[in-house]
């Protein structure tokens, strides 16, 4: 039986190693997602994975009080998880395909893989051209850049005679300088796929931000166009919304501020089940005086406030049932929205990231920026020595990982200035106006406490009236642990670094809350997820040159030696003999 098998009929590949090693010099600004580093694994690979850089900075007003952290992450993820007929098509087996297209058909897979076509690229772009993100940036300057990162190389049509080039504040007239290319290749979409899945994955809170999985999933692509992926002309509603090359930006860290939870509870505040006494009759809740207070009755009649309450019991396993579903409802708030981590939350098993449809964590490290004072000792008339700054900053890391399929290894670069306030509001330890203000431990663990909009601002200059009818004081922001005013502080500045001294410092001011609040002002819900994100504006009083959406205005200067070599399965140097 053995013999007919034929399992003994496979490849021996040789396997070597390889230097994959390179070093790149990068710009950027705090906030930025930016994939600096990327290659295609094969299967049976194993990396080792080294990262050094240097980074230094735009010149600094002063030498200012303001704390910087960058981090390099490292991230993989299998094409499967991108393309459902990944594994197929690359194995060229597509007759043995595992998905339907309806209840009686099978879809039928070509031969090509997805690509996009330098002229589609051009084409998004230049759609892009005006459309603002919501920092306010110019989204076809930031797009060119993600493409530039990821080394698409040239990717413009013949451009006009005026204006400038994308990213960049060189004039399309500057012929020193051109973004048109020759050679209209088409380009494997993998790895713009594949930054969109990581970013999704590991750069979204879940709670404030639904998932959007036409950024990086291509499941509908049937493999007999390569470059049928994008649609045939982009225009609103497409380019309204987030694409397929605009740039991502992180998270702030979770604070006092930035660490709410949209409710309470995941859906609905759960009810016990009271329409039903002891007696079988029907419970009605009437006001039993011309106070707040309330009695159970089972009478039937009009509510007239009178009490006519009977002596019921209420049901101590619909009560138990209820405390249940809110137990479960508030995990499932409190844990990323993901199969692998509710399974862990709520069963404490790990399916492992094969069941989890995310990509995988490889690594990262994690270093700070320190700004130093320059002291120019050249004394002027006014015999005074000026203090200015420059920033530096060093980091290491060092890992091993095995790629089991076909997939995208990338490191992504991002900078998270920590937070300093200048605060409006008053301190939430204010706001004790009655004597059940004051914590009480046996109603400590209940669950989360509402934070109203009072305990952000209390500035005009920072929120503009709401919508008539909504008393924004009391509009809830977001939801924290109980008694958080109690458990937690901010950093904030005082004095002259408010006002004449700002250069010195970076926090959160009025201008940048009212970006970040406007949808208050808007939306009777409150903010949204891009309350959360970076603005890499947060740095202009301190640096000379202030954000906007060219690479000319990136603070960050930075030189990383990644020294990457891999073990696979090909021969060193390819040669029959």
């Amino acid at each position: 039986m053995g013999l007919f098998n034929l399992s003994s009929v496979k490849n021996h590949p040789r396997r070597s190693g390889f230097d994959l090693s390179s070093k790149v010099a990068f710009t950027a600004k705090v906030g930025e997602l930016l994939p600096v580093k990327w290659t295609l694994t094969m299967p049976g690979d194993k990396f080792s994975l080294k990262e050094q850089h240097f980074t230094r900075t735009q010149p600094v007003n002063t030498s200012a009080y303001t704390r910087v952290r960058e981090y390099y992450d490292w991230f993989w993820c299998p094409l499967h998880l991108l393309w459902r007929n990944a594994p197929e098509v690359i194995a060229q087996i597509q007759q043995n395909v595992q998905h339907a297209s309806s209840y009686d058909g099978s879809i039928l897979l070509g031969s090509n893989m997805p690509c996009v076509s330098l002229s589609q690229l051009s084409s998004l772009v230049s759609s892009l051209k005006g459309r603002k993100n919501y920092f306010g940036f110019d989204r076809s300057d930031l797009a060119y850049k993600i493409l530039q990162y990821l080394r698409y190389g040239n990717v413009q049509t013949s451009s006009s005679t005026s204006g400038k080039n994308f990213g960049t504040s060189i004039p399309v007239s500057d012929k020193t300088y051109t973004q048109d290319y020759s050679f209209n290749h088409a380009l494997s979409i993998f790895p713009l796929l594949a930054y969109k899945k990581f970013c999704q994955d590991y750069f979204r809170l879940t709670q404030w931000q639904d998932s959007a999985p036409y950024l990086w999933n291509i499941d509908y692509y049937d493999a007999k166009k390569p470059t049928s992926i994008l649609p045939n002309s982009f225009s609103s509603p497409y380019t309204d919304n987030n694409t397929l090359i605009d740039m991502e930006y992180c998270n702030w860290n979770k604070d006092m501020f930035f660490g709410v939870l949209p409710d309470a509870q995941y859906g609905d505040t759960s009810l016990v089940d009271i329409s039903y006494a002891s007696n079988g009759q029907s419970v009605i809740v009437a006001p039993s005086d011309t106070s707040s207070r309330y009695t159970l009755t089972n009478s039937t009649d009009d509510l007239d406030g009178s009490v006519v309450g009977k002596s019921l019991a209420l049901d101590v396993l619909a009560l138990r049932r209820g405390e249940a579903l809110q137990r479960f409802r508030e995990i499932s708030l409190c844990t990323p929205a993901n199969y692998r981590s509710q399974i862990k939350a709520h069963f404490g098993v790990d399916v492992g990231s094969e069941l989890s449809g995310m990509s995988t964590y490889i690594g990262g490290e994690a270093s700070s920026l320190d700004i130093s004072e320059v002291i120019n000792t050249n004394i002027t008339e006014s015999n005074e020595a000026l203090i200015a700054g420059k920033g530096v900053g060093t980091g290491q890391f060092s890992d091993n990982f095995c790629a089991k399929d076909w997939g995208v290894l990338m490191c992504i670069y991002h900078s998270i200035p920590l937070l300093d306030y200048v605060l409006t509001s008053p301190d939430p330890q204010l706001f004790l106006s009655e004597n059940t203000s004051f914590p009480v431990p046996e109603l400590d663990a209940i669950g989360l406490e509402a934070i109203p909009l009072s305990c952000y601002s209390n500035s005009p200059l920072e929120i503009a009236p709401g919508k008539p009818g909504i008393e924004l004081a009391s509009t809830t922001m977001g939801y924290l642990p109980r008694y958080y005013a109690w458990k937690t502080s901010v950093d904030y500045v005082l004095g002259a670094f408010t006002t004449t001294e700002k250069e010195w410092v970076a926090p959160i001011t009025a201008p940048l809350w009212n970006n970040m609040l406007s949808p208050v002002s808007v939306f009777e819900e409150g903010i949204n997820y891009n309350f959360f994100k970076v603005n890499p504006s947060i740095l202009d009083p301190i640096f000379l040159v202030n954000a906007d959406s060219t690479w000319d205005s990136d603070t960050f200067l930075i030189n990383a030696a990644f020294d990457i070599r891999v073990a696979r399965n090909l021969d060193y140097d390819g040669m029959p003999y």
